[in-house]
């Protein structure tokens, strides 16, 4: 399934997909996974430390992936916020960019 839809991504240029099928057929995709995962959990542990004395809660706790989901406090705008963590080249999105409603006190940091 994961080969599939990583050769999805590789659109019209042959060489990308090529590449991507290069990478997930070897198993060193699933290697770099593995060894990757325990960093990434450890990550998003240490920044929802971290931002919860600041008043932003973690809306859900992922078992996996790259984004943490959290709720803003009230009165703080996720675009602005955005926007401004831009400025200080962190990258974020706001919850409208995956969710239908937008009430724009939800962000996630990939």
């Amino acid at each position: 399934m994961d080969l599939q839809v990583a050769t999805d991504f590789g659109g019209p240029r042959p060489i990308v997909s090529d590449v991507v099928w290069i990478t997930l057929a070897d198993g060193s995709n699933g290697k770099h996974i593995a060894a990757t995962r325990p960093r990434l959990t450890r990550s998003r542990r240490d920044a929802a430390a971290r931002l919860t004395p600041l008043g932003i809660e973690p809306s859900i706790i992922p078992r996996g992936g790259f984004h943490l989901w959290c709720r803003l406090p009230d009165g703080i705008n996720a675009r602005d916020l955005a926007r401004a963590a831009l400025n200080c080249q962190v990258r974020q999105s706001t919850g409208q960019r995956a969710r239908s409603v937008d009430n724009g006190s939800e962000f996630r940091s990939p």
